[in-house]
């Protein structure tokens, strides 16, 4: 691990390490009043708000990257994960016992204003992934919410990986990946991507009009997706850097690694997955039986 790497892990385990009931009152109150303030300043100089707005683990910080000093000076972007308001009601027992994250935040003071403030016009640039590589990636960068102890990775070694797949296994939403679009897409935005058709060859598909328009890609196209999305939305084609947050690539990549080849899941459960609408409008039927065959057990 590089000496970049290792004040990277340090500075994220203080970040989202517990810090007792007062601790958390304190980095959730400062957090919350300085981002819910800049979301409210942000959104009033701005003439059009362009939202990154993905599940995590899917190359998102990479598209804010390309996309800063690119947009002009009365856009702003704001890069979330979860923000329909009609969905957020179990948010604060969900991060009970948690250190507060600037994210929450944001969805709190942003997705209101998105649902109700239709004359400031606002886009959307949005990636979809296979939905148990997702899910997996997912789980590895919020190990805190998952584990008995609220424990990040940086606590777990190579010899408790079998530890981290029964949890991933037992304790995750398998789910929730399939219906984000629903969520986070289609009702928050008010357009319905499955309406239209998904491009395999651009890699992307829009959806919406007026001021309120999506492009959504697939992850495992969208460095040939991204300049044809931005310029359908933005006006202008830009193309994208080098991923910086990839889970194989990171401190954990060799742990990463040995929690997939444990995980297996039954495979009545991933045809209910892959079977979704979500699953089929993205994938053809051969990804997603190869998807099936690759992460079912086999007994």
């Amino acid at each position: 691990m590089t000496l970049r790497s290792k004040v990277q892990d340090a500075l994220w385990r203080a970040y989202v390490w517990p810090k007792g009931r007062y601790g958390n009152a304190l980095q959730g109150a400062v957090i919350g009043g300085l981002e819910t303030a800049r979301t409210q300043r942000e959104w009033d100089r701005s003439e059009r708000i362009i939202l990154v707005h993905t599940p995590g683990k899917v190359g998102s910080k990479a598209m804010v990257a390309a996309l800063s000093g690119q947009v002009g000076p009365k856009d702003t972007i704001f890069h979330t994960h979860r923000m329909n308001p009609r969905y957020m009601a179990g948010i604060d027992e969900e991060m009970e016992g948690l250190a507060p994250r600037r994210t929450v935040y944001t969805t709190k003071a942003l997705g209101p204003k998105v649902l109700e403030e239709l004359d400031k016009p606002v886009v959307m640039l949005s990636v979809v992934r296979d939905p148990m590589a997702k899910n997996l990636s997912d789980f590895f960068q919020n190990t805190e919410r998952y584990t008995s102890d609220h424990r990040p990775l940086t606590d777990f070694s190579l010899s408790r990986a079998e530890e981290l797949a029964e949890v991933f296994v037992s304790d995750f939403d398998h789910e929730v990946t399939v219906g984000w679009v629903d969520r986070e897409v289609n009702d928050f935005m008010g357009v319905d991507v499955y309406a239209g058709e998904f491009d395999r060859e651009q890699g992307y598909q829009v959806a919406g009009e007026g001021n309120r328009r999506v492009a959504i890609a697939r992850h495992d196209m969208l460095d040939r997706a991204f300049p044809g999305m931005t310029r359908d939305l933005l006006g202008q084609p830009i193309a994208m850097g080098g991923r910086v947050n990839d889970s194989s690539n990171k401190g954990y990549g060799a742990l990463y690694a040995r929690v997939r080849e444990l995980v297996t899941l039954p495979e009545q459960r991933l045809r209910e997955i892959y079977d979704s609408p979500f699953a089929r409008h993205f994938f053809t039927e051969e990804e997603r039986e190869a998807a099936v065959e690759q992460w079912s057990s086999t007994s």
